[in-house]
């Protein structure tokens, strides 16, 4: 989706670690927002760390993670992400 000069990305977000639970909740979404000179932020939505979360952070490299607190995912976050994290620390 383009808004302007921002581009928004919708991505994939999962809300339960259990793929039975995450059926039934549903599809979640996250979104990074990329514009041309700017910092490039991924708004992971409501997830757990998983494998789309590793795919979109190698894809689009953002500046900025904003995602709901959970401590999972902030400790994997830490762990995959460790440049991106350290600046929101």
């Amino acid at each position: 989706m383009q808004i302007g000069s921002v581009t928004i990305h919708r991505v994939d977000a999962r809300h339960g670690e259990n793929e039975e639970a995450a059926a039934r909740m549903g599809p979640g979404s996250g979104f990074v927002f990329v514009c041309a000179g700017e910092k490039t932020v991924y708004l992971t939505g409501d997830t757990v760390f998983f494998d789309g979360v590793r795919i979109v952070i190698d894809c689009f490299h953002p500046d900025y993670l904003l995602h709901n607190k959970n401590t999972k995912l902030q400790i994997k976050m830490e762990k995959v992400a460790s440049p991106f994290w350290r600046k929101l620390q």
